[in-house]
């Protein structure tokens, strides 16, 4: 099961690939502009050539990089067709649910709860909120009680 600093170590990689996919397309301009810019500058046809050339091969490779986390999403859905919790929280980092226990204090019910659907405190109100599951905390953890979270 997935839960508590291994959840952690699974957003911080989901945040970087976020970030990569932001970066990638970023660069991918700038370096494609210079090359051109370069090339044009030079006037010569086959450097033009060359710039282009070179342009569509990072393409590619931006859309490989863009594409790889959810292609690996795609083919372990498939595989497992239960809804992994470390996966989603790589692939999607916003609807990642970190719940963590507080062992310092001798309050059991003390959680740190990262998710939308933890406003809810009723079993009616969090049901009627589709992305959102009312969950018995005494199958999960050694917390009491139900809490509602991200399905």
């Amino acid at each position: 099961m997935c839960s508590g600093q291994i959840m952690v170590v699974f957003k911080f990689v989901g945040i970087i690939l976020d970030i990569i996919k932001i970066a990638v397309p970023i660069l991918l301009i700038i370096m494609g502009s210079i090359d051109f810019a370069k090339a044009i500058i030079a006037g010569k046809d086959d450097e033009i050539k060359k710039s282009q050339s070179t342009f569509i091969k990072r393409v590619i490779a931006a859309v490989i990089v863009f594409f790889v986390p959810t292609i690996v999403g795609l083919l372990l859905s498939l595989i497992n067709q239960d809804k992994n919790a470390c996966l989603s929280c790589v692939l999607n980092t916003s609807t990642c649910n970190i719940t963590e226990t507080n062992s310092s204090s001798n309050d059991k019910n003390s959680t740190t709860n990262n998710n939308s659907c933890s406003k809810y405190t009723n079993e009616s109100d969090c049901q009627k909120d589709s992305s959102c599951s009312w969950v018995n905390m005494n199958l999960h953890s050694e917390n009491s009680g139900y809490i509602c979270t991200n399905k």
